[in-house]
């Protein structure tokens, strides 16, 4: 899988983690070489921690999927390059989340704002602008349904009024003007299509902590804006993943940010 020659990133399955790892190598190549203390596979979420003591997160699919990921011995960040392409989802995930860890250590650097986009977005959109979520999310898109906007949600395995199969993705996100992603799908396989159907989206923007990457992190990517979180306690988030906790067992942890990312 490309473990001996890791920096070698071609071999990446989709385009948005092979311009992730470039940016990562020309703005702060350091950070490949971070150590790996400790890493697990919860039921909800996996985490990877630094030696630094930094904890990167990202929803692991367990509950979803049944492939049995590999035990391995990860020693540095770079290790976890090959499982951005694993065919196991769980692995997968635990690559995002080993790269979350770097993000956390330098997101705290970052000029992100602690307010969401939401009232800012409010104020350029019409009455006909279609909104869509890649995801069964609540808060927000009950916020552009009061305010009267059309508002699609794609889930792969949630059904509801407002829930349509992730397939309706090729007819509701061209016309869309807002696009949220929540961070769980970056580590499926098919994020650069979700991508390349929202490029004619005003707005582009990662939801959730399951994606914490500095915006530099994702220059070109395709995306426009960040929301996620930066996490303050990140030894108990830590050991409430290891318990198998999911989201709001760990909120309290986490503060939310915003960032501009182009």
């Amino acid at each position: 899988m490309g473990e001996k020659n890791p920096r070698v990133i071609g071999f990446l399955d989709t385009i948005f983690w092979r311009k992730v790892i470039d940016n990562i190598k020309s703005t702060t190549p350091e950070a490949l070489d971070m150590f790996v203390d400790d890493y697990v596979i919860g039921a909800r979420y996996s985490a990877v921690k630094l030696s630094s003591g930094k904890v990167g997160i990202a929803y692991s699919y367990v509950m979803e999927e049944k492939c049995t990921p590999s035990a391995r011995d990860f020693a540095r960040i770079w290790n976890f390059i090959p499982l951005l392409s694993s065919d196991c989802i769980a692995e997968r995930t635990l690559g995002q989340a080993a790269f979350n860890a770097i993000g956390q250590y330098y997101l705290g650097k970052t000029d992100c704002g602690k307010k969401e986009l939401v009232d800012r977005i409010f104020g350029s959109l019409s009455r006909n602008d279609i909104v869509v979520f890649i995801g069964a999310l609540k808060k927000i898109p009950n916020l552009y349904e009061s305010e009267g906007y059309k508002v699609y949600i794609l889930d792969r395995w949630q059904s509801g009024r407002y829930i349509l199969p992730d397939f309706y993705a090729y007819k509701v996100l061209p016309k869309a003007k807002v696009v949220y992603i929540t961070g769980a799908a970056f580590s499926r396989p098919d994020v650069d299509l979700i991508l390349n159907l929202s490029k004619n989206a005003e707005y582009r923007i990662e939801i959730g902590p399951s994606l914490s990457l500095p915006p530099k992190y994702l220059a070109s990517t395709g995306l426009t804006h960040l929301e996620t979180s930066i996490i303050l306690d990140h030894e108990k988030v830590f050991h409430e993943i290891k318990l198998g906790r999911g989201y709001h067992d760990i909120r309290g942890s986490l503060i939310h940010i915003s960032c501009k990312v182009i």
